[in-house]
């Protein structure tokens, strides 16, 4: 499961979330950012070889994640602190991708998480 679904099942169910002592930096992206990136590259005909990164461009912290998550919610989530196994930071180069398609994702985090909240019956 993904840190979203886990914030998400913490909200709905009142259980305990692992939350990084250590800083854990990601880039986030929505779903309908993605589609929008394939399509880019099926238009634009590139060959089958080429590798793109599609990620977010936010750069955010796991811990921040879960705040945000809890401001647009009103809920307080039950926090367990903990050292977790897991790369500090995972982040994309975007800038091929921006340069050959011109693509960069529109929808930003907040909003994504606002509509994850509403699709979830949480807000």
């Amino acid at each position: 499961k993904g840190i979203m679904s886990k914030i998400i099942q913490s909200i709905k169910e009142k259980k305990e979330i692992n939350v990084p002592t250590k800083e854990k930096i990601r880039n986030y992206i929505n779903s309908l950012d993605i589609a929008e990136a394939i399509e880019k590259i099926i238009r634009y005909n590139t060959p089958p070889s080429k590798i793109y990164n599609v990620c977010g461009i936010e750069r955010t912290d796991t811990r921040d994640l879960i705040k945000l998550f809890e401001l647009k919610s009103g809920h307080t989530l039950k926090k367990v602190f903990n050292d977790i196994e897991d790369e500090n930071i995972v982040v994309g180069n975007t800038t091929l991708i921006e340069n050959e398609l011109n693509f960069k994702p529109k929808i930003k985090l907040e909003k994504g998480v606002i509509k994850i909240l509403k699709n979830e019956k949480l807000l």
